[in-house]
């Protein structure tokens, strides 16, 4: 049963992928779906990479985390600049 439930899921998250309405942003393919259960899915242009689902709240943590990140190696290489 779990096997039928695991590709019941990978179906629709494909459909939900496939779906324009899902899409939105133009060349930068911001990508939101309460129906899909993947954070991380690949662009439009899978070639392009992968991008996060913004129907998800995790996807905001982690983007604001890694803003945070780079804000923070900036600060630090400034500061030490300064020396």
């Amino acid at each position: 049963m779990k096997e039928q439930s695991n590709e019941n899921s990978k179906d629709r998250n494909q459909r939900e992928w496939e779906n324009p309405d899902n899409w939105s942003g133009g060349c930068f393919g911001i990508y939101k779906s309460e129906k899909d259960s993947r954070l991380l899915v690949p662009k439009k242009n899978p070639k392009m990479g992968w991008t996060f689902n913004f129907a998800k709240p995790q996807a905001y943590l982690i983007l604001v985390g890694i803003l945070a990140l780079g804000a923070t190696i900036a600060t630090i290489a400034i500061l030490l600049d300064k020396r």
